[in-house]
């Protein structure tokens, strides 16, 4: 089998899926972005070199989480520059390589393995899907003219080259002068060159995460789309004890007994959260005989609990909480309790609530 060298390009800002600290290392699926990316072409036919090339900020973050297996990079400003950057450490070391975007990470197994096929044909290859929708060229905001889309096709990642072909079709590119923010993908420097490519066409699952949803819609597609729990705790009231609820700590004549500080909202939102992504409970990671948790501030408890469901490739998305007491009246606290909560979380306050119930002398 011919060898193949693989190289992950992850360069995305994130600016239209509004993640200022970009896209690649989102949660998805138990894993990232990217993640899911790498684990869906590292098993590519002949595969025995994986290159990542990432963002100069993200570099780090990438060899911690992949650096056992992929050697990670820093890229270039734009997309040309970065899969240089991959040929050179790759270095000719294997006759074909494969080119996948980082910022796809549904690739098709049976797609890949077609397309390594027809590069190793051809010597170029690409993945594609037929657009289904009319399809119609403008001039300036008016109908220039209607396309056949029988001969169109959306171009994807996977591509695959002859390392050699690709590498000498980057540097004409260079020699001709032309622009590096030109060359959107791979396959346009070959054609260049007057070198057939190859069409091999995949699923429309195999889909760029570029807007917000697109990722919910790749995550549907993996299997995991959002997850729902619930989370109840109960504690008894006494004088003398230090009123805090939802993180607050709250002017009231008395506050909740337990071995923590007593936090019922945190406490049932943290087993909420970790019964959703079937992690376990509260009680079984602090226990309330353990002398390690006394006085214990639940807020820290919290902050433990989305760390481990982050590094589960899960986040909160939204909560909804019910507070059942007779003291104190949370009509008035409700608003900050809200805001509490949310920094707590790191989400959107519209994306919390908080109702109070009186237990009516039960």
């Amino acid at each position: 089998m011919t060898e193949l060298g693989v190289i992950v390009v992850a360069g995305g800002s994130g600016k239209r899926m509004g993640a200022p600290g970009g896209k690649n290392l989102l949660p998805l699926a138990g894993s990232t972005v990217v993640g899911r990316a790498l684990d869906g072409v590292a098993q590519a036919p002949g595969a025995s070199r994986w290159i990542l090339v990432g963002r100069a900020n993200e570099v780090e973050a990438l060899t911690q989480a992949f650096g056992d297996v992929w050697e990670v990079i820093e890229g270039g400003v734009f997309r040309l520059d970065s899969v240089e950057r991959g040929l050179e450490v790759l270095d000719g070391a294997t006759e074909l390589v494969l080119i996948h975007d980082g910022a796809r990470p549904c690739p098709d197994d049976d797609a890949v393995a077609r397309c390594v096929a027809a590069a190793t044909e051809t010597g170029a290859a690409v993945v594609g899907t037929r657009p289904t929708d009319t399809i119609k060229s403008l001039d300036g905001d008016l109908v220039a003219e209607t396309l056949d889309r029988r001969s169109l096709l959306s171009v994807q990642t996977p591509q695959v080259f002859r390392t050699s072909l690709l590498t000498e079709a980057l540097a004409a590119v260079r020699e001709r002068g032309e622009d590096a923010e030109s060359i959107t993908d791979d396959a346009l420097a070959v054609e260049r060159m007057g070198h057939p490519v190859a069409v091999v066409e995949g699923p429309a699952s195999n889909l760029k995460v570029t807007r917000p949803a697109d990722l919910a819609a790749a995550s549907a597609m993996l299997g995991a789309g959002p997850r729902t729990g619930l989370g109840f705790d109960s504690h008894t009231m006494a004088e003398g004890r230090n009123c805090r609820l939802g993180g607050l700590d709250i002017d009231c004549e008395v506050g909740p007994v337990g071995h923590s500080d007593g936090d019922a909202v945190l406490h049932a939102l943290e087993d909420a959260l970790l019964g959703a992504a079937a992690l376990g409970d509260l009680g079984s990671r602090y226990p309330d005989d353990d002398p390690a948790w006394e006085g214990a501030d639940s807020r820290d408890l919290l902050a433990r609990t989305l760390a481990e469901l982050a590094e589960a490739g899960w986040r909160p998305a939204a909560v909804d909480v019910c507070l059942v007491c007779e003291q104190p009246k949370i009509a008035p606290l409700r608003d900050a309790l809200r805001v509490s909560l949310a920094a707590l979380l790191d989400i959107d306050v519209e994306r919390v609530e908080i109702k109070g119930k009186s237990p009516e002398g039960l």
